[in-house]
């Protein structure tokens, strides 16, 4: 049903009358019932009441037929939301079967059941239906009275479980939302959890490079100037010993005109105990190989700017041969 208001009631029982009595508690006649609400508003002065009927009530004869009623107003969705089922039906279910029947259908149903005397106590057929919640009992002959209060007090029942239901479903779909929106913020909160330790990690490498950058920035700063004179030493130095080595052409042209055997052989002593021809071929090789570590020592300083970030520039002027300015 689309409203929660519900005053549907199915009567069960092989007794036509009692169809008729109950017709008659639960859907009196509009015009007695018009009388009536005058009557009473005349004896009580209150307003006299719209005629309406105070419930639907449907019939069936027996327990089959009435869960063919209790399927297709299921189906029609217009469920009932009690019932009055006779204890004693000879012919077909008695009262307790058709309960089970019925319950199997719609666990909703209120019921009540209708005896004078029964084949159960209360007590074996509240333990076989498992139901003390869902089920009364109406003793006859039973009082007018009594019937319109166990179908008002069961509808409103009804009602209340019908809409503490829809709230219980309503609530389950906000706390399902609820869930899953605290899942996708958990899920984006743990996304950004692990961006930012990437971005702290990326941060302390970038920090230990950029240290380890201007470590070899100081090392290759410091290296560099005693390459500088290092490297303007051994270029002097190889032209000092070019000079020197005119020298000794030199002097070893004019040992001809020395007169004395005596200083001759004194010279050519000196000449084999300092090993001057060796000197003269290994001294241009030392120099040499001392400027290729001199200059491979260059490039790994060259290596070390450039790694550190900074890009040295050229003058594109070759070393000058100052000895005092290279001093260190």
């Amino acid at each position: 049903m689309s409203e929660l208001s519900n005053r549907r009631i199915l009567l069960i029982d092989d007794t036509p009358s009692i169809h008729v009595d109950f017709r008659k508690i639960l859907s009196p006649n509009p015009v007695q019932q018009v009388e009536l609400d005058e009557m009473e508003a005349a004896l009580f002065g209150a307003e006299a009441k719209s005629a309406s009927a105070l419930f639907e009530l449907d019939s069936a004869f027996g327990g089959q037929e009435g869960l063919g009623k209790l399927k297709f107003a299921l189906k029609e969705n217009r469920p009932y939301a009690m019932a009055f089922v006779d204890m004693r039906m000879p012919d077909g279910w008695d009262g307790a079967q058709t309960i089970e029947y019925l319950w199997q259908e719609d666990p909703r149903l209120q019921v009540v059941v209708c005896t004078a005397y029964s084949d159960y106590s209360w007590d074996e057929l509240l333990d076989r239906l498992h139901a003390h919640d869902r089920l009364l009992i109406l003793k006859k002959p039973f009082d007018n009275i009594e019937v319109q209060q166990m179908a008002n007090t069961l509808l409103t029942k009804w009602d209340m479980t019908e809409r503490a239901s829809v709230q219980m479903d309503h609530l389950g779909q906000m706390v399902e939302r609820r869930t899953r929106q605290f899942k996708e913020a958990s899920v984006e909160l743990q996304r950004e959890i692990d961006e930012r330790k990437q971005l702290e990690s990326q941060l302390v490498q970038s920090e230990k490079l950029a240290s380890l950058g201007q470590l070899a920035a100081g090392v290759a700063h410091e290296i560099n100037n005693p390459i500088g004179f290092i490297s303007s030493n051994l270029g002097c130095l190889d032209g000092y010993f070019k000079q020197l080595q005119e020298m000794l052409d030199a002097y070893r042209g004019a040992e001809t005109s020395i007169s004395s055997p005596e200083v001759i052989e004194r010279l050519n002593v000196l000449r084999e105990r300092v090993e001057l021809e060796f000197l003269r071929e290994d001294i241009p090789l030392l120099i040499k190989e001392s400027k290729d570590g001199i200059s491979r020592v260059g490039q790994i300083v060259k290596d070390l700017k450039d790694f550190s970030g900074w890009i040295p520039t050229r003058n594109g002027s070759g070393p000058i041969c100052n000895r005092a300015s290279n001093r260190p």
